[in-house]
């Protein structure tokens, strides 16, 4: 029998209640053993752990429990408190993150999200804004938002953008990019042009921000900085949704595309092979190692992939669930 999904369960949850308990130590511990046993093919007993480090004399034994009994008497008590469940529940609110989901759950006694509401209503100050915009969209902003959706905020996006500026290049990014049935949030990236100021790009997403109110289509402000805007839109009578516009500097274009299209996995993959070449990589470009003089501009994607000896490989198969490394053609 194979208890790899079993041993990674159950020490997962003990290692979120000691998270939440406040125990990092323990919580790191646990971490770093469950990174060790997710990379094994499989596990049938305690032999298949000997390699694995960090495992002292309690959690051998907890492991043994598991080997013998198929659970964790441990984890199966921590399952009951539901605690941990609500400070999980909670950091599903924008804007909420841990520290402020164990505060309310164990300082404040809230263990619903109708208590919470009704707690803010007699404590106003119990959360601020943006979380208390994040309540009140909660079930709405937790659900996925169908690609048919999707194409429905790009058109207006892209039609409200065009109002305020014909020349700007923008992309609707992550999961929807890839071509996924469904995505978390709206991602949208604007290439500026290198011929205008940054100043006058702040100016531009002010006036983008104040025409998407204006439609209406953002319903909610929650940050407008400089280059990015943060909010909560609209499309009528569907459902409220996470928007992020990020104003992006044409030289960082091809690469924040790149990045924020994903995926994650791709993403490493595709760092590890720039690290090859002598550069880190990011979101904003290249950074060249110790004794490499020269970093290339590198305008969009294509030109990313040919500098780092690749051909150039559709978002579609960038998903984390595909084989993506036999789309990784070098140039010839």
């Amino acid at each position: 029998m194979d208890y790899k999904d079993i041993i990674i369960s159950e020490l997962g949850i003990l290692r979120k209640k000691e998270q939440q308990e406040g125990n990092t130590f323990k919580a790191i511990a646990y971490s770093k053993i469950l990174q060790q046993l997710k990379s094994k093919p499989m596990i049938r007993s305690i032999e298949d752990l000997k390699d694995v480090k960090g495992i002292g004399e309690r959690i051998q034994k907890k492991l043994e429990e598991i080997f013998e009994t198929g659970q964790l008497e441990a984890a199966e008590e921590a399952r009951k408190d539901i605690r941990i469940e609500m400070i999980d529940t909670f950091m599903n609110i924008y804007g909420i993150g841990r520290v402020k989901a164990i505060e309310l759950v164990r300082e404040n006694k809230i263990t619903s999200i109708e208590a919470l509401r009704e707690a803010i209503k007699i404590q106003p100050n119990l959360l601020n804004t943006n979380q208390t915009i994040g309540l009140t969209y909660y079930e709405d902003l937790l659900e996925r938002i169908p690609r048919t959706e999707m194409k429905k905020h790009e058109k207006i996006i892209k039609n409200i953008i065009t109002k305020v500026s014909k020349s700007l290049e923008i992309e609707l990014v992550g999961s929807y990019r890839r071509g996924e049935p469904t995505s978390g949030d709206i991602d949208v990236l604007i290439k500026w042009p290198m011929t205008q100021s940054m100043a006058e790009g702040k100016s531009t997403l002010k006036k983008i921000v104040e025409e998407l109110e204006f439609h209406p289509y953002v319903i909610e402000k929650l940050a407008l900085g400089e280059k990015k805007f943060m909010g909560i839109c609209q499309l009528p009578g569907e459902k409220t949704r996470r928007l992020d516009i990020l104003l992006t500097p044409e030289p960082e274009y091809g690469f924040a595309v790149m990045y924020f299209t994903g995926s994650d996995k791709f993403n490493i993959e595709v760092r590890r092979i720039a690290l090859e070449k002598g550069y880190s990589m990011n979101e904003h470009g290249f950074t060249p190692k110790e004794g490499i003089d020269v970093t290339p501009l590198l305008l969009n994607e294509t030109e990313i992939f040919n500098f780092l000896g690749y051909r150039y490989i559709q978002p579609k198969y960038r998903k984390a669930g595909i084989q993506f490394k036999r789309f990784l053609v070098k140039n010839s």
